[in-house]
């Protein structure tokens, strides 16, 4: 069963939204970025919750870490130039996912640990897909979401092309940088449904 993120939201009524429409994960940027916001608006959204989330970081310093893990942040999701020693050093405190960018088949072959890999484009936050194919022979060593380009009209081929534990949307259902367009929110979620076998509300 193909999971869905959201990342990149900053507004509370779209949090509420992905709650009412099923969505399992979350995602809240901590990092530079047209969708990054500050850990008072981050407490603001997680009073919406209960729910699953991540913290999208990009080399962080430790005490925007610590901060992190003192609001019991359960997924520490970093795209930067993050080394092995420092993923290894906050496994166990929360789940690492470590994004990959992927504009070579040789980038799947990384080993690093993290429990899951988000498998990206070569320029995140941009809407460019990867070529899916290249995961056909090359699957990753770990669990992955997949990200880069996703949109309500290409997430059902993607699912079928690259089969990934889940799948993470931002600007493809956006009408504006961290404003989600309630429409395509529910068309994307609708097609992954699709691909269960399953009908969305």
């Amino acid at each position: 069963m193909t999971q869905i993120k959201v990342c990149g939201l900053t507004r509370p009524g779209d949090v509420d939204l992905c709650l009412q429409l099923g969505v399992q994960r979350l995602g809240f940027v901590l990092a530079p970025s047209p969708r990054q916001i500050t850990l008072v608006q981050l407490d603001s959204l997680l009073r919406r919750g209960p729910f699953f989330w991540s913290a999208v970081l990009v080399d962080p310093s430790p005490q925007l870490v610590e901060e992190l893990l003192a609001r019991e942040c359960p997924c520490l999701q970093f795209h930067g130039a993050e080394q092995a020693d420092l993923l290894e050093s906050y496994r166990g405190k929360a789940r690492i996912v470590k994004a990959l960018r992927i504009s070579h088949p040789e980038h799947l072959a990384v080993e690093l640990p993290a429990d899951e890999y988000l498998l990206d484009g070569a320029r995140p936050g941009h809407g460019q897909p990867f070529e899916w194919a290249w995961v056909r022979n090359r699957r990753p060593a770990r669990p992955f979401f997949l990200a880069g380009g996703l949109t309500p009209e290409n997430v059902a081929e993607a699912i079928a092309c690259v089969a990934p534990l889940g799948v993470d949307v931002s600007s493809g259902v956006e009408e504006a940088p961290g404003h989600k367009s309630a429409a395509r929110l529910r068309s994307f979620v609708r097609n992954v449904l699709a691909t269960r076998g399953a009908g969305a509300d």
